[in-house]
């Protein structure tokens, strides 16, 4: 799995979610936003769901 947060000021990071992810295997990236950092491309993106070669498994949004 790849988490990626957005981080929207300088004083507030992601706290404990890449400690999180790393204990779990799961990649954890951020895009600093007040830094005009760009977006992951959409296709690198799945929100609420988890996707296995186009099929859905769950989905809570």
């Amino acid at each position: 799995m790849k988490i990626h947060c957005l981080q929207h000021v300088e004083h507030e990071g992601p706290a404990c979610i890449p400690d999180w992810a790393a204990a779990r295997g799961y990649r954890c990236s951020t895009t600093r936003l007040y830094l005009q950092e760009d977006l992951p491309l959409l296709v690198d993106v799945a929100i609420g769901t988890t996707h296995d070669r186009g099929r859905e498994y769950r989905s809570w949004i």
